[in-house]
């Protein structure tokens, strides 16, 4: 869940969501985006704004659609806001 630079022997990113015992890597922590807050990986979308827009009604497939990502994405940034 971890991946780590070769040249400097360093974490470079962290997958924090384990799926049955398979690391998933759909939501990802990574220094270099949005200052190390959780976001949809390759995307930059905080976790948190998912979390936001899904609290204030938006649906699941909503979200999907409007970032361009598949809704496993969409629920794993909900499963890491609210574990």
């Amino acid at each position: 869940r971890i991946e780590w630079d070769e040249q400097t022997d360093l974490p470079t990113r962290f997958f924090p969501l384990p799926d049955a015992g398979v690391a998933t890597k759909s939501v990802v922590v990574d220094p270099r985006v949005a200052f190390g807050h959780p976001t949809l990986s390759g995307t930059g979308i905080s976790t948190e704004v998912v979390k936001r827009r899904i609290d204030i009604g938006e649906t699941v497939e909503e979200l999907a659609e409007d970032y361009q990502v598949s809704i496993k994405q969409v629920k794993d940034a909900l499963l890491y806001e609210r574990p």
